[in-house]
């Protein structure tokens, strides 16, 4: 073989050896490390994608934290988030009657019971309530009885929902019933009786309940 072949040989040879090393670096070393630089950006962006989800997340939270607050503080301060205590209670029919300008009227309350809610439970709160009775609202018309009710929904703490009522003529309005109104021997010209449920937001562990409910004459 020639010289000049022999140069041409040893020169496509290195050529070729270069360029398999080339290849080689390429494929062994400089790919696997791009597919994993990919690999990582892809997990960075998922990254930050999540967090600017977050951001908005507590940006719409601090939102309707705001929007929320208020609603929030005038319940506590009406006492939506207290217990049910039944000292209380007797407390609060007191300023319904005065407000309402009636004389004292009979009731009874049941015993607490647990309303089902996904929204308490999720701030480790109990939904509970209880029926308030009252058996006989003292009233001359029908008018002072649904002022009873008004007053019943806008004085009572905390929330009360009108559960069901029923109002009836005692007795007929005539000259005898009118001297009995008048010399105070009698007080009611209706057969009147309501039920509400008091409601309240109390912390799970709460678990007093009373036994029964009870009433005052």
């Amino acid at each position: 073989m020639k010289l000049i072949g022999i140069k041409r040989a040893l020169i496509l040879a290195i050529l070729l050896a270069i360029n398999l090393a080339i290849a080689g670096l390429y494929f062994f070393v400089i790919e696997p490390m791009r597919s994993r630089a990919s690999i990582q950006l892809t997990g960075i962006e998922s990254e930050i994608a999540g967090l600017q989800s977050k951001i908005q997340g507590v940006k719409r939270e601090l939102a309707d934290f705001k929007v929320n607050l208020p609603k929030y503080e005038e319940l506590k301060s009406v006492g939506f988030f207290n217990a049910q205590d039944r000292f209380d209670l007797m407390r609060h029919l007191d300023r319904v009657k005065d407000s309402a300008a009636l004389p004292g009227f009979p009731f009874d309350v049941t015993e607490i019971k647990e309303i089902p809610s996904s929204d308490a439970a999720a701030s480790q709160s109990r939904l509970v309530y209880s029926r308030i009775n009252v058996k006989d609202v003292p009233t001359l018309v029908d008018s002072d009885f649904y002022n009873f009710i008004d007053v019943m929904q806008k004085t009572f703490p905390a929330h009360v929902r009108l559960s069901s009522f029923s109002i009836a003529r005692a007795a007929q309005m005539d000259a005898t019933l009118l001297q009995q109104i008048r010399r105070k021997e009698k007080n009611t010209a209706m057969t009147a009786k309501v039920a509400f449920d008091w409601l309240t937001i109390v912390p799970a562990q709460t678990d007093k309940k009373p036994a029964s409910g009870w009433g005052q004459p």
